[in-house]
């Protein structure tokens, strides 16, 4: 064969090393083909078919075992490969794509996966709810003793010093009023000792 003829002899048929693009197993002798063996594949354009314009190519190849030719073409449509001739495919392979796809779809959380805890983010909206519960209970409860108070306060009487018409936590207390205060008579007794 002259170069010239060896051009375009490789012109017409490509060999290109390609792995297999899922698990198969031979139709004559059984052997199972696993997705990523490589082989020295043979791509021809498939006549006639065409998916929106693009060309479908077939592949061919020999089995490992027992040399039987397989073939399988590309479907576009469904963005995989579809087995054409010389194999059967294993659909635990179809198993193994929707597994992957799903981990990929899946959003990690970095530190939830090394047991950091939870997002800032996250952290932030639950802080910001928790922190609206308890304004809304400290506001609660101080509702409820404003009106404990004003159902507790008595009405103001002739004898009153008009310390009785501020709010009751206003007011001193008693025990209070008495240690300030020291009684009338111990001031007076000992300015008439003086006087004597």
């Amino acid at each position: 064969m002259s170069g010239s003829e060896r051009k375009c002899f490789q012109k017409l048929e490509f060999v290109q090393h390609v792995m297999a693009p899922y698990n198969m197993q031979c139709n004559t002798c059984k052997e199972y083909i696993y997705k990523g063996k490589k082989f020295n594949m043979r791509r021809e354009t498939a006549g006639g078919e065409n998916y929106l314009g693009l060309k479908i190519f077939r592949f061919f190849f020999r089995c490992p075992n027992c040399l039987a030719e397989i073939t399988f073409k590309t479907d576009l449509e469904n963005c995989d490969y579809q087995q054409e001739h010389g194999a059967t495919r294993l659909f635990e392979g179809t198993l193994e794509d929707l597994q992957e796809v799903s981990c990929r779809n899946e959003s990690v959380d970095a530190l939830g996966v090394l047991g950091i805890g939870k997002t800032t983010n996250q952290q932030l909206k639950e802080q910001e709810e928790r922190d609206n519960e308890l304004i809304q209970e400290i506001m609660s409860k101080r509702r409820a003793r404003m009106l404990e108070d004003e159902e507790q306060e008595e009405p103001p009487g002739p004898q009153s010093s008009g310390l009785s018409d501020l709010p009751k936590k206003a007011q001193p207390k008693e025990s209070a009023q008495k240690k300030l205060l020291p009684p009338l008579s111990s001031i007076c007794n000992y300015s008439d000792s003086e006087s004597d």
